[in-house]
């Protein structure tokens, strides 16, 4: 499960100085809000700047639109740092309006006033206030009275603050408490909890430090160290004059008070020296707190968590594989394997399904629900076949085409890697030349098209319809430019993007090439060859995408260049790699992993194929991605043949890899022809013979 929780934090809270009152003037808001301010249309906040504003108006109801670091508070104010919402002057100016947080998080917000009373983000929250579902996180907050992360004082009757979290640094004095300093009269604390170091005067808590005239604090919990004078509570500091505290509990670890409830009484469950108690929604207080609407917890791992903490699953991404040109009588093996998903929640399931095909064609799909499906091309036209991925928690992609004809394919653009640079007027070197048309439809027509350059540029292409234009880089920031190939049949390709950029540029992972191995083999992977060019170092991070229902494979470690697992159970293994700059994740990279079961002279000639493949250079194929597709091609040949289906493997290696691997050996003088995916001879002779040598193996099986 992927989360933007941070568990744990510091919260301190100390003595301040001599009393002083702080004044605020209200006025004018300088900043123009999106919204209206009212229930119906809140003012939207998307900035700390924003956030500071909102003291200009009490009443008026705000949203948060995305997380906001505060960490330039430090520098506010001469050192004091943000002003908190809502203030006492001598009289009190209360927040009154509402704050949705939407589930975003306010980090590193700082306000150093220790003479001032009522310090948190909101300072003083009045009656009615409602404020829910926002995180605080590395707050560093001190005041000398009536201090706490999220509110200092909840007060005059009714106010709410529910599913909300506060963790970081506040000093204070009397009602002290790591999300709220003190909750008055009739105030609600629901769902809400608070981690880190609180330490202070009177009245201090993990939680809250003062509870009383009707508050209630309920289904919450307090994990931190807590260090107070007098009425000092892992929970809450002081509960009194009919203040209610129930569901809750707090951590009495060495150094901590050993009650949760420093003066009075509540319900308060202690977390003594096994701390996994907590770990499980079925143990008390937990068994009667919402965990489906309200709380998560990752059972026997960690405590609790709001669910709104959990980013929404992303859905997966299929990718269906390049389209393909195909003769009648052919078999046609697809390609999902380069489909993958987000957040790594493996593994994927696959359901392919044709689409559309010509009119007469009783054409099926041979293992829809795999990652590389065939079909038998019965007749002349255009196949389309449609994919789409679920992941582990059930969420469906969108769907992918691909179009398989035995007509004419749209060619496929390739505008090269991102490039990284540094010096201003750097001439920028583009090249396409990758572009391909799987027919051989050539020579293609190129048109680059800067789509994006800073507003001040006039950067321009020198030659537009070039394989390799250039531009000069005039101004600071990102330059994208589009590429768009068309065949000599006036097939037109989709665009392929390159960025251009003074800033950083995502690094690229490469995983290695595609392998076959017997069942029971250890597989060793290699992600080495990925890279950075801003030239950061990299992180690895690599993830089993599928594999046979019955193997339990695991990678020997997910975050280093070379891990390696064991393929347990013959069938197709899929492996992902994405690498981090630091900065920004690469595109997903995979490779497939045929495992098969018996070592037969056919299956030993491809495993070599295989092989040979990966060690030739990308640049002698089409374009560089197709020895990948050809060994997958092989991979479901090797699969088809484990299983015993021979006709099928013998279809797959006669109509859709030797085509693609025998111009030289059937033309005179040897020449590659359109159709190849090698272009030149000498590795043609690598790789023909082995494939040819199967598919006698094949054919000798079959009479």
């Amino acid at each position: 499960m992927k989360t933007r929780i941070k568990r744990v934090l510091t919260q301190m809270v100390s003595v301040g100085g001599a009393a002083l009152i702080t004044l605020f003037f209200i006025a004018a808001p300088a900043i123009a809000f999106s919204g209206a301010g009212t229930v119906a249309d809140p003012y939207q906040i998307t900035n700390c700047a924003e956030l500071q504003e909102m003291k200009n108006n009490l009443t008026a109801h705000y949203v948060l639109m995305n997380d906001i670091d505060c960490s330039d508070t430090v520098n506010w104010n001469g050192g004091a740092g943000f002003q908190h919402v809502g203030y006492y002057d001598g009289s009190y100016h209360p927040f009154t309006g509402t704050f949705d947080g939407k589930g975003y998080i306010i980090t590193g917000l700082y306000i150093n006033r220790p003479s001032t009373y009522f310090v948190g983000l909101f300072g003083y929250v009045g009656g009615g206030a409602v404020i829910e579902n926002v995180g605080l996180e590395d707050v560093d907050i001190t005041g000398k009275e009536h201090v706490g992360g999220l509110v200092g004082n909840l007060s005059n009757g009714h106010g709410t603050i529910r599913n909300s979290y506060a963790t970081g640094t506040v000093s204070g004095g009397l009602f002290a408490g790591g999300l709220v300093g003190s909750n008055g009269y009739k105030g609600t604390i629901t769902n809400s909890y608070a981690t880190g170091t609180v330490s202070g005067g009177w009245y201090v808590g993990g939680l809250v430090g003062r509870n009383s005239h009707y508050g209630a604090v309920t289904n919450s919990y307090a994990t931190g160290s807590v260090n107070g004078d007098i009425y000092a509570g892992g929970l809450v500091g002081g509960n009194y004059y009919y203040g209610t505290v129930t569901n809750c509990y707090y951590n009495n670890h060495a150094g901590n008070p050993s009650v949760g409830i420093g003066s009075g009484s509540g319900d308060c469950t202690a977390i003594e020296n096994d701390e996994s108690y907590f770990f499980y929604s079925s143990n008390p207080p937990m068994d009667v707190w919402d965990f489906v609407n309200v709380w998560g917890i990752d059972e026997g791992v960690s405590y609790p968590y709001l669910l709104w903490q959990i980013p929404p699953n992303q859905p997966p991404i299929a990718n269906a594989g390049a389209d393909q040109a195909v003769h009648p009588g052919g078999v046609v093996t697809l390609d999902g394997g380069g489909s993958s998903d987000p957040e790594g929640n493996y593994p994927l399931t696959y359901f392919w399904q044709i689409t559309s095909m010509p009119e007469a064609s009783t054409a099926e799909l041979f293992d829809a629900d795999t990652v590389n499906p065939s079909f038998f091309v019965d007749m002349l036209g255009d196949y389309t076949i449609e994919l789409v991925v679920t992941d582990s928690l059930g969420a469906e992609s969108t769907s992918d085409e691909v179009l398989v004809s035995t007509y004419n394919t749209p060619p496929g653009a390739d505008a090269g890697p991102d490039q990284a640079i540094i010096e201003l007027y750097t001439t920028v070197q583009l090249d396409g030349s990758q572009s391909y048309d799987n027919e051989g439809d050539i020579p293609l027509a190129y048109l680059w098209t800067i789509t994006q350059k800073p507003a001040e540029s006039l950067a321009e292409l020198d030659d537009p319809c070039s394989p390799t234009p250039t531009f000069v880089a005039d101004i600071q920031g990102d330059y994208v430019i589009s590429l768009v190939v068309t065949d000599i049949l006036g097939a037109i390709s989709q665009p392929d993007t390159v960025t251009v950029s003074f800033e950083n540029v995502q690094p690229v992972a490469d995983a290695g090439g595609n392998q076959s191995v017997i069942a029971g083999d250890t597989v060793f992977l290699d992600g080495s060859g990925s890279y950075d060019d801003n030239g950061d170092e990299l992180t690895f991070s690599w993830s089993i995408v599928s594999k046979p229902s019955d193997s339990i494979a695991v990678l020997s470690a997910s975050d280093i260049v070379d891990p390696c697992f064991v393929a347990d159970a013959s069938g197709s293994y899929v492996v992902s790699l994405v690498v981090n700059d630091g900065f920004v994740n690469s595109d997903p990279v995979n490779l497939s992993v045929m495992a098969i079961s018996n070592e037969d002279a056919t299956s030993m000639e491809l495993i070599e194929a295989v092989d040979v493949i990966n060690a030739l250079d990308p640049d002698i194929f089409k374009n560089k991605n197709m020895g990948g597709a050809l060994t997958n091609k092989i991979n479901a040949a090797l699969e088809s043949i484990d299983l015993g289906y021979y006709e099928d493997a013998l279809a797959k290696l006669q109509n859709d890899v030797l085509k693609k691997t025998n111009g030289c050996a059937e033309s005179m003088p040897p020449a590659p022809d359109k159709n190849d995916w090698i272009e030149t001879c000498q590795e043609q002779g690598q790789v023909y013979p082995l494939v040819l040598q199967a598919i006698q193996y094949l054919e000798q099986a079959l009479q």
